[in-house]
């Protein structure tokens, strides 16, 4: 597990719709973060909510866009 994981994942949302899509179409945010995992990215959503703080305003406009998975704190 590691943010780079969280970094590549937030990257695949922006890049391929139908995996965003996927994502998104879960109702929970354990069910995206399962999803996540079986697409081989290990993560944690502290990771995630992480990897998000990191991230430029013009990165996190392109996964918002994408369909940010949400990460409750």
């Amino acid at each position: 597990m590691s943010i780079e994981s969280a970094k590549a994942f937030m990257e695949k949302m922006t890049k391929d719709q139908e995996f965003a899509q996927k994502i998104m179409a879960e109702t929970t945010t354990e069910s995206r973060m399962a999803l996540a995992r079986d697409a081989g990215f290990h993560l944690t959503a502290e990771e995630m909510a992480q990897a998000t703080e990191e991230l430029t305003d013009d990165v996190l406009d392109q996964v918002v866009g994408g369909g940010l998975v949400y990460i409750k704190r």
